[in-house]
């Protein structure tokens, strides 16, 4: 998830829908599809980075730092 800074509102998702597509809904039509978009999204975490760390039975890891 963005830090809370770089996140959008509602509001201003809602705006910029407007003035840079030809959506003309509504912005109760668009808040209903954040809150599930983000109900939705909520806990999953950012891909980038992240690395599914996997070891066969019987083996282990060890860190000499």
């Amino acid at each position: 998830m963005l830090p809370r800074k770089q996140r959008h509102t509602i509001r201003r998702v809602h705006d910029r829908l407007l003035a840079e597509t030809d959506y003309d809904g509504e912005y109760s039509t668009t808040m209903r599809y954040v809150h599930r978009w983000r109900e939705a999204n909520r806990g999953v975490p950012d891909r980038e980075g992240y690395v599914r760390l996997e070891w066969a039975a019987g083996s282990m890891q060890v860190d000499f730092g």
